[in-house]
């Protein structure tokens, strides 16, 4: 790259330059000006043409003042025309009432003057003293009442009003007839034209406003140096000579010429219209004044260009150029130099702010280097640490899952470098079989980025295919100031197959205990088969009964084993079902009779271990056989045993009773049925219960007994 040339060079340059500008200046830009200030000479000489056309704009706009005056007048006469007070006053002839009624008419319709005339034009009556015509049909201010009445009655007729050298008026004139076409009269009125020219002059800015009719023209003050109130010309030599023809342009109106613009009006026939005024004196003077302004701002501004140029380039260009010179230095690398400039102005200011900003460039320059230093030893020591962990750590981008680190535990475990994962899938990570796939793993780091902490057992994949188990804990983090996804990558094969280890000897345990409850229940049954055996052969009762009793207290035992080995857990069972199963077995044991014994089995699951299970069977087995061979003797009346079971408050209440016949405690303390009861207290006491006894209509035996606090909370 070239190197720039020395400041002294480049200055002399800019100074040649410099003083080419000047001498092109002198030489080009002055005829430039000249040529400039013909072209605006030329231009607003055209700018007559285009005031013109405004001031025809400005006669649209005057013209809808106009029309909301004639609409005014127009609505309060036809308005009128259909009063029935005034037709009526008209057909009976009471004229006496006609110049209050007018007078009214016109102060609430905002009119100067309001008359009635006859059929024949002449007049009736009149509001108030003003200028109206002797004659009306003379002036044109009555319509023709030869046509068709009614048609003429549906709308006025306008006329321009009023005598030379008087106010004039805008009038207006309707029929007033009957509904059998009978003319009664004709309603007129005026508005004077002086506040309509002063209020259109006001609001288009211009000094002369006029109307032409067919043969009259009112006019603004002003013109032809006449006096301050328009009057009303009726020879037509001094209208205005603006051309009929024409909308806009150059005319001349009382001797002096005018640009004007003009807009018709067709309601008052013939070559009606309505101007606006300019003086062309008073534009000219303005477009000199214009002309004679650019000249001398033209000559200023040159002369001021050449002043400036030379003050400037003494005064900032050469000191800008020494300032560049040094910013280029400071863009090689070159910091802490000083500009060679001692100016007590802005541009010195400036240099002494550049000096300042150039040490402290060369000042951050060397603390950038030190923190960068810093930074590289704490990237270091983290690095040091984060492949000191010996579990594989990815980081993951928080937007596209793709991975985008890992530590040197990643290498070792999964037989792959960070290289290697960085551009893999993270499908070739995993067994790629749901749950262990890439749907699932990516719906893993969208609840990790929400900010969720999941933790979760994994399938993995190592580089050379085979599979083993991890668990994956995710987090969302700040690692150098970008959100990142960090997963820790545990491996827990051994772990797995350890426990895969411990389940399969817990079923070969729950097996084997299955067979034991099986041979158990089965040896029970052996039992119950041979005191059938006895039972068969005797025929004395008492030996049946004696045999009966041991017989049921060890089905119901067997029914406990054979309940164990076929439940889920081996270790407890729902009493419910047991009461309900033995309660109906022994029902049917004892034969009894369905007709007159009803057995009702009111339960709630209670889920009871072997422990308590067996005493609990035992026990209601004395019971439930107490009932059924004392409570209805066979020639005595039916009833009912009822069955309950139920739980809460940390305690187990089982208790049956019946409406029999019921019994004398001392007196069966001292029979044989007092060896069931004996066994039921025991029982009851091995549960840590209690055990009571109601014989009042009936029998009613209740046991309790606590819940281990220890117990499962699906045991209570």
């Amino acid at each position: 790259m070239e190197a720039p040339p020395p400041l002294s060079a480049r200055a002399r340059r800019f100074g040649v330059a410099a003083k080419l500008a000047l001498a092109f200046a002198v030489v080009a830009v002055i005829p430039l000006a000249t040529a400039l200030a013909a072209a605006v000479w030329i231009l607003m000489d055209q700018a007559s043409v285009v005031e013109s056309e405004v001031l025809w704009s400005k006669a649209k706009i005057a013209r809808l003042a106009y029309e909301g005056r004639r609409d005014s007048l127009g609505r309060a006469l036809v308005a009128a025309s259909r009063d029935n007070a005034i037709l009526v006053t008209l057909d009976l002839g009471l004229r006496e009432a006609l110049p209050t009624y007018l007078s009214e008419f016109a102060r609430a319709n905002g009119l100067d003057e309001a008359w009635i005339a006859g059929p024949d034009g002449s007049l009736v009556a009149r509001s108030g003293s003003g200028s109206v015509p002797g004659s009306l049909a003379a002036s044109g201010s009555v319509p023709a009442v030869t046509a068709n009445a009614a048609e003429r009655s549906a709308r006025p007729v306008f006329t321009l009003g009023g005598e030379e050298g008087e106010p004039a008026t805008l009038a207006g004139s309707i029929v007033l007839a009957t509904g059998n076409e009978r003319v009664l009269g004709i309603l007129g009125g005026c508005i004077y034209l002086n506040g309509l020219c002063a209020e259109i002059c006001a609001v288009c800015k211009t000094p002369v406003f006029f109307l032409l009719g067919p043969d009259a023209w009112v006019h603004s003050p002003g013109i032809g140096g006449e006096g301050s109130s328009p009057p009303l010309l009726k020879s037509t030599s001094a209208r205005p000579a603006v051309g009929d023809d024409l909308e806009h342009g150059i005319g001349t109106i009382g001797g002096i010429r005018y640009l004007f613009g003009m807009a018709p009006l067709p309601e008052l026939g013939g070559a009606a219209r309505l101007g606006i005024a300019y003086p062309e004196t008073a534009f000219s003077a303005s477009r000199d004044r214009g002309l004679a302004a650019i000249l001398l701002s033209g000559s200023l501004a040159f002369a001021l260009a050449a002043f400036f140029g030379a003050y400037f380039r003494r005064k900032i260009t050469l000191p800008v150029l020494s300032l560049a010179a040094a910013a280029r230095e400071i863009a090689d690398g070159v910091y802490g130099k000083a500009v060679e400039l001692r100016a007590a102005d802005e541009v010195g200011d400036l240099a002494r702010d550049f000096d300042r900003m150039s040490m402290r460039l060369a000042e951050q320059v060397k603390e950038r280097a030190e923190s960068e230093s810093a930074l590289r030893a704490s990237e270091l020591q983290f690095r040091s640490i984060f492949d000191g962990v010996s579990d594989p750590i990815f980081v993951h981008d928080l937007d596209t899952g793709a991975i985008v680190d890992g530590n040197r535990a990643l290498e070792e475990i999964f037989g792959m470098s960070i290289g290697e994962a960085k551009a893999g899938e993270i499908a070739g990570l995993s067994e790629g079989i749901p749950p262990y796939d890439a749907a699932h793993s990516a719906a893993l780091l969208r609840r990790a980025a929400a900010g969720e902490r999941p933790v979760t057992e994994w399938r993995s994949r190592r580089r050379d295919g085979s599979l083993f188990w991890t668990e994956l804990a995710l987090k969302r983090a700040s690692i150098g100031g970008v959100d990142r996804i960090l997963v820790v990558c545990r491996d827990i094969d051994a772990r797995k197959k350890a426990e895969q280890s411990v389940a399969e000897s817990l079923h070969e345990k729950e097996t084997l205990l299955k067979e034991i409850h099986h041979r158990v229940k089965n040896n029970f049954q052996i039992i119950n088969s041979l005191f059938d055996l006895q039972l068969m052969g005797t025929e004395d009762p008492v030996i049946q009964e004696s045999l009966r009793e041991p017989k049921s207290r060890i089905h119901a035992m067997a029914l406990i084993h054979e309940r164990l080995y076929q439940s889920g857990t081996l270790s407890s069972i729902d009493f419910a079902e047991y009461v309900g199963e033995l309660a109906r077995e022994l029902y049917l044991s004892y034969n009894a009779d369905t007709e007159r014994i009803s057995l009702v089995v009111d339960v709630e699951s209670v889920m009871l271990d072997m422990d308590r299970a067996i005493p609990c069977g035992l026990i209601l087995n004395e019971l439930m056989t107490n009932s059924l061979k004392y409570a209805f003797p066979r020639t005595g009346r039916g009833g009912t045993i009822t069955v309950r079971l139920r739980s809460g408050k940390g305690a187990v209440i089982l208790s049956v009773e019946d409406d029999g016949i019921g019994f004398d405690t001392e007196a069966t303390s001292r029979s044989a049925a007092s060896l069931g009861l004996t066994l039921v207290r025991i029982l009851s006491d091995q549960l840590r219960g209690s055990f009571g006894l109601e014989t009042v209509g009936g029998v009613r035996a209740s046991l309790r007994f606590p819940v281990s606090s220890s117990f499962p909370s699906q045991y209570v």
